[in-house]
Formats: structure tokens, C-alpha cells, sequence
């Protein structure tokens, strides 16, 4: 039985790293295995440099290939990331139902020989997951988002989801089912459309595995798309998940941090949220000394004066609003037994 894979690419003025990222589709080690089907989807939206006259030059070589290379062109106004991925879609569904998988590249990524064939392994026997992988990266400003998730242990990839890195496994590594295949947000530049199909996966019943290779480049350079999206954008999408799929099923918590991000959080939840707050915790004396948060800020009386507490004396459920690199976090947090997801949740 011949299994189909359609490699999604939306392309933006991608001139510059078109040739590098095809080239990395046609050198695939799946190729070589003749009963899986390889078809790539272009959707160029509205390029205003080179990147058509680059697409054109990689049909020939393509077909030579035997891959179903198709490219889409938008001649209107740009319509955005997830509007690009869903037309791509579209046309390679329209052109080939017997699609089964998905593996999503970005133009200016580039694919290691192995990815398909080892995230084809994986998906399936887990089709109701998305597949990351594993990344390499080109820069020194994004170490800390690099080692998180190349390495965030197995078990937290579905619970450690509310930190400002963004969904467990990154965008460019995706590998799905189609059974598991959903609309990206299509609200254009300045939206965050794969942290909203990831939580919008997970509230489905979805999966998340990775593959614990390094399998894809994910370039960075200031072009990139996670540049066009505020800070308080990606805070206000974490929020609203978070508090429907975690806080309002509580009927109590607390919040350790005491600090910008705790109070930062608590002010931003709506009032019948804010009073199942029971205290904050933190180390720092002078949070302590008072045995009160003050908040006068706030609308409602309860509010604005919030107890306090020695991090000693944790009780769970608890949301962590830390740096994750804070020295000392984890060492306090190993001095009990609590459960990630369960116990508590880290939102920061």
C-alpha cells in the first residue's frame, strides 16, 4: 500500500533560501523507498522578490524526481502564514485525497535527509500526535528557546504549555495525520496561528511526541515571522487557554512569584478567577515582611490585599510565575512531590 506525504511550504518573499530548502526536500532518504509518495505544495503569497522564477527553475527537477510539485500563486495583497498553509493545503487535497501525512516546512528551513522517514516512523503509530523534532539553530539570542525545546522531558510536552517559548515542539517540525489536520488562524501578520492549532490540538484530545533528533534547521534572521507578533498578543492567546483549560476547573489556587509576572497574571484574570486566589508564595523578605500582596489597582475590595507566604510552606494546585532560569527554582520545587499538570502549571 503506497503511503502519501505532502510537504506544506508557504512561501513570503523567500528568495533568499528557497534553493537550500527545496533541495533539502529532494534529497530525502524516504525517496528512495518506493511505496511512500512525496508531493510538495507551494503557496507563493504574493512574493515580491525572485522566489516565483526560483519555484519555476525546481519543476523540472521535481518531476525528474517523480514529486508532485505544485505552486500556487496569490496576485493579491499577502494574506499571511496561515492563510498561505491553508490554501497549499487545499490545492494538494484537491489535487490528491489519498494525502495521509502532513510535514510542514518553512521557505527559509532546511530538512536533514532522515526527517520525513523518521517522523513517517513515528506518526504512525501515533497518528492523533503531533510530531516535532528536534532543531538546530543559526544564532546565540535564542539559546534558551533552543535547549527548552530540544530537550523539555517527553512527559511535559502536553503540560508545560504556557511558558513564553511557545508550543513544546516547534512550528517548522510539524508532522501530522491528516485525521489530526485543522484550519490555521487566518487573521493575518501579528497573529500567533501555530500556538493557537496547538492548543486548539491538545483541547481536541490531541498528542505531541518528538522525535529526539536534530532533523530540521530552523533558521533565524530578521525576517521571521515570530518578529510581527506582540508580546501581548502571545500573553492574551496563553491566557485564554489557560484559564478555560486549567484555572476554571479549580475550584482554589495559589501563585508562586510574588514578583512582575504573578502580579501581572493576577490582574489579568477576570474577577471570579482573581478571587479563587488564595495567596502568593515567594522567598523574598521584603514581599514577606507585610504577609500581604497590596494590589489597589483593582476594581474589587478582595483583591487588592492578597496573603502571602514563605515558598516553605507550598500547597498545591499552583500556578509558577518564574523565570525559568531563576536560580534555586528548581531545587526548591524538588523538595516535594508535585506533579507538573496536575499539582501545578507554569505560566510565564
Amino acid at each position: 500500500m503506497i503511503e502519501h506525504v505532502a510537504v506544506i511550504i508557504p512561501v513570503f518573499n523567500g528568495e533568499k533560501w528557497l534553493e537550500e530548502c527545496l533541495q533539502s526536500v529532494a534529497d530525502q532518504s524516504i525517496l528512495k523507498i518506493n511505496y511512500v509518495k512525496l508531493s510538495v505544495s507551494v503557496y507563493n503569497d504574493a512574493s515580491a522578490d525572485n522566489s516565483k522564477q526560483v519555484l519555476d527553475c525546481w519543476r523540472l527537477k521535481f518531476e525528474n524526481l517523480s514529486i508532485d510539485f505544485i505552486v500556487t500563486d496569490n496576485c493579491d495583497a499577502p494574506g499571511g502564514v496561515g492563510f498561505a498553509r491553508n490554501r497549499a493545503i487545499d490545492v494538494v487535497l484537491a489535487k490528491n485525497e489519498s494525502i495521509e501525512y502532513f510535514c510542514f516546512l518553512d521557505c527559509d528551513d532546511v530538512m536533514k535527509p532522515q526527517r520525513i522517514e523518521k517522523q513517517l516512523e513515528m506518526c504512525r503509530l501515533n497518528q492523533n500526535a503531533i510530531i516535532g523534532s528536534q532543531f538546530i539553530r543559526n544564532d546565540a539570542a535564542t539559546v534558551r528557546f533552543t535547549d527548552w525545546c530540544n530537550n523539555l522531558s517527553g512527559s511535559l510536552l502536553e503540560t508545560q504549555i504556557y511558558t513564553s517559548h511557545g508550543p513544546t515542539v516547534a512550528m517548522p517540525t510539524w508532522f501530522i495525520h491528516r485525521s489530526k489536520l485543522q484550519k490555521f488562524s487566518e487573521e493575518g501578520t501579528g497573529t500567533p496561528e501555530d500556538l493557537l492549532f496547538f492548543y486548539k490540538h491538545l483541547r481536541n484530545g490531541g498528542k505531541v511526541k518528538r522525535v529526539d533528533e536534530k532533523l530540521v534547521f530552523y533558521r533565524y534572521h530578521p525576517s521571521n515571522t515570530t518578529f510581527s507578533i506582540k508580546s501581548e498578543t502571545i500573553w492574551n492567546v496563553k491566557l485564554h487557554f489557560f484559564i478555560e483549560d486549567v484555572l476554571e476547573k479549580l475550584d482554589k489556587f495559589s501563585i508562586w512569584g510574588a514578583g512582575k509576572l504573578g502580579k501581572q497574571l493576577f490582574r489579568s484574570l477576570p474577577e471570579s478567577i482573581r478571587h479563587k486566589v488564595t495567596q502568593f508564595f515567594d522567598v523574598d523578605q521584603s514581599k514577606l515582611k507585610h504577609g500581604f500582596v497590596n494590589l489597589p489597582y483593582l476594581p474589587d475590595e478582595k483583591s487588592k490585599w492578597v496573603p502571602i507566604e514563605h515558598v516553605d510552606s507550598l500547597k498545591s494546585p499552583f500556578v509558577i510565575c518564574l523565570k525559568l532560569n531563576l536560580l534555586g527554582f528548581e531545587e526548591i520545587l524538588a523538595k516535594f512531590q508535585f506533579l507538573e499538570g496536575v499539582d501545578y502549571w507554569i505560566f510565564n
